[in-house]
C-alpha cells in the first residue's frame, strides 16, 4: 500500500513540476517574441530614416555632414543662450552632449547601426554603444528610434 502512496506521490510531483517547466517555457517564448518583433520595429525605422535621408541627399557622407552641422549649430546657439540666461540645461539637454556624442546622434539620425557607426568613426562597437548609453542619459530617451525623433525635433 505504502509503495502505491509513493508512486502516487511522485507522480503527483512530477505532474507539478512539469505544469511549471511548461507555463515558464510559454513565457519565455512569449518575451521572445516580443522582443524579437521589437527589434524587428526599430530597424524598420531605421531602415526608412535611412531612406529619408538618401532621397534627400546623394550620399549617406552629404547626409552626416548635413545633419551634424546643424546638431552643431544648434548645439552653439543654446550654449549662448544659456550665456545670456535664456535658457537651462532642462530646457535643451542636446547642448550637454559632447562632439563625438553629437557625431554619434548624427549617424543615428540618419539610420546607421552600431557597426556601422564604429567604422565611420574608426571607433570600437562597444565605445559607440557607450556613447549611445550616455546620449539617451543625457536626452532622457530609451533608444535609437527615440534620439533620431529629438534630432528631428530640431529640425536635423
Amino acid at each position: 500500500m505504502k509503495g502505491v502512496e509513493i508512486e502516487k506521490a511522485e507522480l503527483e510531483f512530477n505532474l507539478k513540476f512539469l505544469a511549471v517547466f511548461l507555463l515558464l517555457t510559454v513565457i519565455v517564448s512569449g518575451w521572445l517574441f516580443w522582443s524579437y518583433g521589437k527589434k524587428r520595429k526599430v530597424l524598420a525605422e531605421m531602415k526608412k530614416q535611412r531612406e529619408k535621408y538618401l532621397a534627400e541627399y546623394k550620399t549617406l557622407k552629404e547626409a552626416y555632414n548635413q545633419v551634424y552641422n546643424k546638431l552643431e549649430k544648434i548645439s552653439y546657439f543654446i550654449s549662448e543662450a544659456k550665456k545670456n540666461d535664456e535658457a537651462t540645461e532642462e530646457d535643451y539637454p542636446i547642448e550637454t552632449l559632447t562632439k563625438r556624442e553629437l557625431e554619434v546622434l548624427s549617424y543615428i539620425s540618419i539610420g546607421l547601426l552600431d557597426k556601422e557607426i564604429a567604422d565611420k568613426l574608426d571607433i570600437s562597437v562597444t565605445t559607440v554603444r557607450t556613447h549611445c548609453r550616455n546620449i539617451y542619459k543625457k536626452l532622457g530617451i530609451n533608444n535609437r528610434t527615440e534620439a533620431a525623433k529629438i534630432a528631428g525635433k530640431y529640425k536635423v
